[in-house]
């Protein structure tokens, strides 16, 4: 198994939040575990950016903005939620983030219940040139229309779809 990513700064996050979450108690909404969470990491000598706007651009023009919810030290975004579970739309907005801000892990935490639940979310880096698989071997193949593919059916998973990685405690690392 590899080498986890931002292993000691997610570590101090979720071991904030569930500080949080034993303060303040399951129940509340989301945004006041965001600012206690954010009072607590500061004071721990963090730098948190709070609901900073990211530009989404389409071609180069302006067709919106994405606002994650903290991110840590530059390196984390962090989405506080009051969720009996973690959805692939969760997972997708955090993918979304992550490609805007350029970062590579986001936390979604759950504040439902009495105990803290977490997912890693981690952004899967483009593959470069010279890792890149070489498709022109593959032999064509018949799709469900009956049109020929020259995909590779072991790497035809849509670049959308995240992938359950190894499991840290109970959460799931995804990949996307």
């Amino acid at each position: 198994m590899g080498k986890i990513l931002h292993e000691e700064l997610s570590g101090a996050i979720i071991g904030v939040a569930m500080e949080v979450l034993n303060e303040l108690k399951p129940g509340l909404d989301e945004v006041l575990y965001e600012r206690a969470m954010v009072i607590e990491l500061r004071r721990l000598g963090h730098l948190v950016e709070a609901q900073r706007s990211f530009p989404v651009l389409y071609r180069g023009e302006l067709i919106g903005t994405l606002i994650p919810d903290m991110i840590v030290d530059s390196s984390i975004v962090v989405d506080p939620k009051v969720v009996t579970a973690f959805t692939e739309t969760h997972v997708a907005q955090m993918l979304g983030y992550l490609n805007i801000t350029g970062l590579e892990l986001a936390l979604l935490l759950s504040f439902k219940n009495a105990r803290l639940d977490w997912k890693r979310v981690v952004r899967q880096q483009p593959i470069a040139n010279d890792d890149a698989p070489d498709l022109q071997g593959v032999q064509p193949r018949m799709t469900p229309m009956g049109k020929r593919s020259r995909m590779n059916p072991l790497l035809s998973v849509p670049s959308a779809l995240a992938t359950a990685e190894p499991v840290l405690g109970r959460r799931r690392v995804i990949r996307g």
